[in-house]
């Protein structure tokens, strides 16, 4: 492979595509396809981007040999990297980007574990927190047998250092159990009446439609679906000129009913894995908490959601208790 940054040790791919929030993720298997999706489910597609209707049902494929990734066209129309079309595979360096469809974009990265977390949870690091996680017990100031005057100089560093590290610990504050997706409920929808009721109610069908074959039925219970099928009835109540899912439950609208039903599963599923992943962390049970948090890192695609902050943060932290 090209030269990656130094030290690295992660395979990252981040996607950007149009109506879906910007994802970040690892890439730990060998085998990775993107594209718009298969309805009929006849074809296994691992990255859906179902808003870009000019990607194949699988656009193009990842592939790793040895310690390289490789990317593989599958689609007419063709996928791009840097620039240049991809005639054949082709091996991938850090901080390539791959276009495919309209308007969706890839950028393969290679990070080490220091800028992993960085991409991933901003400049926080809590070497304290470090060593709960790993079961280290904190020194005590009072085992010194020095002076006094040592004692009052490390307390007023210890008073500063404190002050600091509440500030960052507010950033990853533990969440309260739940509701967690009230906001996806009440969130102004900012409708746009000037269009005529028709086109707009055509629309609205079009995209719950839409919504209902990629995420709905018993694909609620696996991945981010429910999230996705919440979202995509947001964008159908804003046409309908509804200003919250709420104010269409209020209405007894049908596509606000299904909305909410998929939050009350998104609900349920996450409380449950929040308060066993908090309860294997309270008893040291390491590695059972990381995938309670994987768990709810991979169910919930918005990073801005603060349980999912919170989990990503402690997936990643417990990476190492398998």
């Amino acid at each position: 492979m090209a030269k990656t940054s130094r030290g690295a040790t992660h395979s990252l791919i981040r996607i950007k595509s149009a109506g879906q929030p910007d994802r970040l993720e690892d890439l730990l298997g060998t085998s990775y396809s993107f594209g718009r999706g298969d309805p009929e489910g006849k074809i296994r597609v691992d990255f859906v981007m179902a808003s870009d209707q000019h990607l194949s049902r699988e656009h193009c494929r990842l592939q790793r040999k040895d310690d390289s990734y490789f990317i593989e066209n599958l689609s007419p129309n063709g996928t791009y990297v840097n620039g240049k079309e991809v005639v054949a595979p082709r091996p991938l360096k850090h901080k390539d980007k791959i276009e495919i469809g309209s308007g969706t974009s890839l950028e393969f990265l290679r990070l080490s574990d220091a800028e992993r977390s960085r991409e991933l949870h901003g400049a926080v690091a809590d070497k304290e927190v470090a060593k709960a996680a790993e079961g280290e017990g904190k020194k005590s100031i009072l085992a010194s047998p020095w002076l006094w005057g040592m004692l009052v100089f490390y307390g007023l560093i210890g008073v500063v250092v404190a002050s600091a590290v509440g500030k960052k610990e507010k950033v990853f504050a533990k969440p309260k159990g739940g509701p967690f997706f009230d906001h996806l409920m009440s969130g102004e929808l900012h409708p746009d009446p000037t269009e005529p009721a028709e086109v707009r109610k055509r629309r609205a069908n079009e995209i719950w439609s839409r919504a209902q074959r990629l995420h709905g039925g018993e694909t609620l219970t696996t991945g981010a679906n429910a999230y996705y099928l919440v979202q995509e009835a947001q964008h159908a109540l804003r046409e309908l000129g509804f200003k919250s899912v709420n104010d269409a439950i209020n209405a007894t609208h049908p596509i606000a009913s299904a909305a909410r039903d998929a939050i009350s599963q998104l609900e349920a599923r996450v409380g449950d894995w929040y308060a066993e992943a908090n309860q294997y962390f309270d008893s040291r049970h390491w590695a059972e908490a990381r995938r309670r948090y994987a768990r709810i890192e991979a169910a919930i695609p918005d990073r801005s959601v603060p349980v999912r902050k919170y989990a990503a943060y402690w997936a990643h932290r417990l990476r190492k208790f398998k």
